[in-house]
């Protein structure tokens, strides 16, 4: 009877860890995602956009945040793809926000 109970309960276990897993991958994937979108706007932003957002924060500061989002999007799928460094992945999303 024990057997079964620890059997049961470790199954619950692996299931609810996987959809934790899966909802975390979603997560991480939207959040990169948007980096990419407005790291690539700050980088390379419309012809028109350049005089407005150079205005506004100077033309070398809206460079250095595009290149920072660009990288914080690689950083946060990389490390989980390629199982280096993993703990990586929380400094790449809090980077930016700095």
């Amino acid at each position: 009877m024990r057997t079964a109970m620890m059997t049961n309960s470790s199954t619950v276990a692996r299931t609810s860890s996987r959809v934790l897993n899966v909802a975390l991958w979603i997560l991480q994937a939207l959040l990169a995602a948007l980096f990419l979108w407005h790291g690539q706007f700050m980088a390379f932003p419309p012809a028109d956009m350049v005089a407005m957002i150079n205005e506004n924060i100077g033309p070398s500061l809206r460079v250095f945040i595009g290149i920072a989002e660009i990288l914080a999007a690689a950083g946060l799928i990389l490390p989980g793809l390629t199982r280096i460094v993993p703990w990586l992945t929380a400094l790449a999303a809090a980077g930016p926000m700095t």
